[in-house]
């Protein structure tokens, strides 16, 4: 969704839409507000969507709802930068070119920033056992329980040589 910033009054416009976000396969919601201060323009609202996931310990799949406030600043002047210079925070402003913010694009941006990077379908999440890959939020394995650490298992078995000299 594309708006044209000379449209937006003075005391800002209020935007809902939805929108799709192919690269996901999703489906989102926004609501937000473009304010104009000069030559800047203010977005501020929320993005709302369900994504499916697969969680990262048990592999099972889940939906994720996600709602993400939004808070951005777009700028119709380039920064200026003729030679290399170090960035602040107010230099990091978005720029819309011919009059134009694409909100959709913003929606889809904030998607792709919010996802956990580890999805998770539950804190309590067990996961698979390390040996046979049986779900244990399921059932429980019937793989031997190994005590201490299993990296030390060959100092485990030099150790239990010299007790039988």
């Amino acid at each position: 969704m594309k708006i044209k910033v000379s449209d937006i009054p003075e005391e800002g416009l209020s935007v809902d839409f939805e929108r799709r976000i192919e690269s996901m396969g999703v489906d989102s919601r926004a609501s937000v507000i473009l304010t104009r201060i000069g030559v800047d323009v203010i977005v501020s609202g929320q993005v709302d969507m369900q994504i499916p996931l697969e969680c990262g310990r048990c592999l099972g799949e889940f939906s994720l709802d996600l709602s993400t406030p939004v808070e951005l600043t777009y700028t119709g002047r380039p920064p200026e930068m003729d030679e290399e210079v170090e960035l602040s925070e107010e230099d990091l402003l978005r720029v819309f070119m011919d009059d134009e913010i694409d909100l959709g694009h913003l929606v889809e941006e904030q998607a792709l920033l919010n996802i956990p990077m580890r999805p998770l379908c539950s804190e309590e999440c067990k996961g698979l056992c390390p040996k046979c890959g049986a779900d244990l939020n399921i059932e429980e394995c019937q793989c031997p329980k190994e005590t201490g650490d299993p990296r030390m298992q060959v100092l485990r078995k030099l150790l239990n040589k010299g007790e039988n000299k």
